[in-house]
């Protein structure tokens, strides 16, 4: 009997283990899925640009044109807004130009970098007047400076056209052109502002009733005699996408060199 009890325990053992290697191939059968796989090759990302070119219109000394002043729209690189010398109380200065960004809009800012102001000496008249600075000059002091879009343009300040500068230039450093607190949205690629005209005054600009600009020079004392102005005008823009509450009295750390 213990022969045959045995054999049957043989016999379910084996029994058993038919079941569970009848199992395994059961569980490894479930891997098996129907599949595809499809492949999009060769993605591309490029960065944006954005690129400020400069125009001139023309530069004008007391309603004089100068000859050769305007350029095309171009990078700069020696082009001068202003040159001039022998300035007298009462002598305005004027340049006209337009901004043209391309690929992406843009905010813009004008900004005046790394001013110098040369005393040149001391004339008699000078010191006379009370100027006691002989290593600091006076003539920045007495440049009036007042800039605008002149939408039309004749060359006037219409009402209905806004100042971005209106102050003497020992004060003009950071002027919004184009940024979240102006009316003026933002500076749109191939499409040039309104011409900008900027103006310079020996003494203090006036504004006749019909919108001419012209210029007081009787603010302007001897104290300016000989001295010189040097400085940069710079202008400055920067991406409007994903910088909705841009301001240029902002830029802090973000001024360019």
């Amino acid at each position: 009997m213990r022969g045959v009890k045995t054999n049957m325990t043989k016999r379910m053992l084996f029994s058993f283990s038919v079941i569970a290697a009848a199992a395994v191939v059961a569980v490894g059968a479930t891997t098996a899925f129907f599949n595809d796989t499809e492949t999009s090759t060769g993605n591309i990302f490029t960065a944006g640009a954005i690129d400020l070119t400069v125009d001139s219109l023309g530069a004008f000394r007391n309603g004089v044109g100068i000859p050769a002043a305007p350029w095309e729209s171009t990078n700069l690189t020696s082009e001068k807004f202003f040159d001039f010398d022998d300035v007298k109380p009462g002598d305005w200065f004027r340049r006209s130009i337009s901004l043209h960004v391309e690929d992406n809009p843009a905010w813009a800012c004008l900004l005046v970098r790394n001013p110098q102001d040369d005393e040149n000496g001391l004339t008699d008249p000078e010191h006379e007047a009370g100027d006691d600075t002989p290593e600091i000059g006076e003539l920045s002091q007495n440049l009036h400076a007042l800039g605008w879009f002149d939408s039309n343009p004749n060359g006037k300040l219409d009402s209905t056209e806004q100042t971005f500068i209106d102050s003497f230039f020992d004060v003009f450093t950071e002027i919004a052109l184009h940024d979240s607190t102006t009316r003026n949205g933002a500076l749109e690629p191939e499409i040039p502002i309104e011409l900008l005209q900027l103006n310079l005054c020996a003494g203090t600009s006036v504004v006749l009733r019909d919108g001419t600009v012209t210029c007081d020079g009787s603010s302007m004392d001897d104290q300016s005699q000989t001295d010189e102005l040097r400085a940069d005008l710079q202008l400055y823009v920067e991406q409007v996408r994903n910088n909705p509450d841009f301001e240029c009295s902002n830029l802090g750390e973000r001024l360019p060199d």
